[in-house]
């Protein structure tokens, strides 16, 4: 195996694009189908104890929106077992070392993504909720349902009549309620309790879209958590998105089920850091569009790598419950490293899109190699 010598193309068209992304971009373009290569390299440090690693992969299901080519890896753990679990809940990869000495391993996965949308006009008022759906009301850890979330669902939803309206409804006051904090770690803890017994309606994208699907669950509307990670910039937003070293680039998105439409992808947590880590009012022209464009699409610049709110890793890890699986997980004589630290971790993920063949092209002019 040598996928590394997978490189990206940059011609003057492309070039020209790249420059482009980092500008405000038309919200009505989907765009194609796009390929990447997201890769891992994890080297924890030189131990005599013995190391355990979990590493969240894509997700196996294809969709319409995003498929899964193929997970490959190499490195020196004593051992290695790929966990697909099921196709719907949260593939792993599980090393373990045993013997003292360097701790290395190289996780590589394709996938392609395509601009993810859907139809509203399609949504029912009478419908009948499916089972799979349904499941999705009850409470969980993440995305509570009590006393306190079925208040602000009902101040959120005054005045909506239909499924529809009662969800846009929940995301127009999760947007004028809730701050996003620039300067929290990773994509944040999702504590939806401890935020509204605080007061203190502020977060990223794991509390921003925990609030979102609790609200929901607490007005009868079936909602669930995305969990992924930046594949490229953003073609909607200068601040969006991430591409190359993409090792901080985890998101939390959600998705809300309206009958006759089924799943909604919803991105509330990226309207608001466009806005605050912008520097504009949700007001500002640039937000409303964008605010419009993320109720009912998703771009799809990242990876879905599971939706696991009741999460039970196998084999079971020594630390507390992890919150939600979107980061690389290890223990050292059974203590845990600092996931969102991914410098003293220590890994890399980096993503690079494939164009043309794949293959390499050394030495062409016009052309770069991404290392």
């Amino acid at each position: 195996m040598n996928r590394r010598d997978f490189i990206r193309l940059l011609g003057a068209g492309s070039a020209a694009a790249l420059a482009a992304s980092r500008a405000w971009g038309a919200l009505d373009d989907l765009g194609p189908w796009n390929s990447y290569r997201l890769s891992y390299h994890i080297e924890l440090p030189e131990s005599s104890a013995p190391a355990r690693l979990w590493v969240p992969v894509p997700l196996l299901e294809d969709s319409s929106y995003q498929r899964n080519q193929g997970t490959v890896w190499t490195g020196n753990a004593q051992k290695v077992d790929f966990d697909p679990l099921s196709p719907a809940a949260a593939p792993r990869v599980y090393a373990e070392w045993t013997r003292p000495g360097p701790r290395t391993l190289e996780i590589s996965t394709i996938v392609k993504t395509l601009d993810r949308q859907v139809d509203l006009h399609q949504a029912s008022g009478v419908a009948p909720l499916p089972p799979q759906a349904r499941a999705f009301l009850a409470g969980t850890r993440l995305a509570p349902v009590d006393r306190d979330t079925r208040a602000l669902a009902r101040e959120a939803t005054r005045g909506a009549a239909s499924p529809l309206e009662r969800a846009r409804a929940i995301y127009e006051w999760v947007l004028s309620n809730v701050s996003y904090d620039l300067e929290g770690r990773g994509c944040g803890v999702g504590n939806v309790r401890a935020m509204i017994k605080a007061g203190k309606l502020t977060g990223r994208s794991a509390d921003v879209s925990a609030l979102l699907v609790a609200l929901a669950r607490s007005a009868g509307i079936p909602g669930r958590l995305a969990f992924g990670l930046a594949l490229d910039r953003s073609r909607l937003s200068p601040v969006l998105g991430a591409y190359g070293d993409v090792s901080e680039g985890q998101e939390v998105r959600a998705e809300l089920y309206v009958a006759g439409v089924g799943w909604v992808p919803v991105d509330p947590a990226n309207v608001l850091r466009a806005a605050f880590e912008g520097g504009l009012p949700l007001g500002d022209p640039r937000i409303v569009e964008l605010k419009n464009r993320l109720f009912g699409s998703w771009e799809m610049n990242w990876v879905v790598l599971n939706r696991w709110e009741r999460l039970s890793l196998r084999p079971q890890p020594s630390a507390l419950q992890l919150p939600y699986f979107a980061y690389p997980h290890a223990e050292i004589a059974a203590k845990p490293r600092d996931s969102l630290d991914h410098r003293h971790f220590a890994y890399t993920i980096r993503s690079v899109e494939l164009v043309g063949t794949g293959a390499r092209f050394d030495g062409i002019p016009g052309v770069t190699k991404v290392q």
